[in-house]
């Protein structure tokens, strides 16, 4: 307690020896006019969406067309793609040890891939623009 007012005098001593500032008469206005003046200054970004409703609408479309295709049409092929790059190789690994019955049709898989490409696209898209804007700004 001794400590705070000793502290409390040397300061009231020091204010009184050096006195306190008075801002000049226009001061409020002379702050608040160069606030206006940055604020009018300063670009306001307008957010534009990566792709545009046509381009969305085409993806929509080709996915639809994808799709229907897959799950309509008769399969008469004896073989898939993935036979031949050879992954059928991978079926040998056995995981009915784990999870008994794992059935994913290949309209799943086909899916799944096509999912995972569009979101690697969209954040290789995203990453571009943001180091773009980064440069910018």
């Amino acid at each position: 307690m001794e400590e705070n007012k000793e502290l409390d005098d040397f300061i009231r001593r020091s204010i009184k020896a050096t006195g306190l500032e008075n801002p000049s008469i226009d001061f409020t206005d002379s702050v608040l006019s160069k606030i206006k003046l940055a604020n009018e200054q300063e670009s306001v970004m307008v957010a534009k969406p990566l792709f545009s409703k046509t381009t969305w609408f085409l993806i929509l479309a080709a996915v639809v067309a994808v799709f229907s295709y897959v799950f309509m049409a008769k399969s008469t092929a004896e073989s898939t793609w993935l036979a031949a790059i050879e992954l059928n190789k991978l079926t040998s690994f056995n995981l009915s040890l784990y999870i008994p019955e794992l059935y994913s049709s290949s309209a799943f898989v086909y899916g799944s891939i096509a999912i995972t490409l569009f979101v690697w696209i969209q954040v290789f898209l995203l990453q571009q623009r943001l180091h773009k804007s980064d440069a910018l700004g």
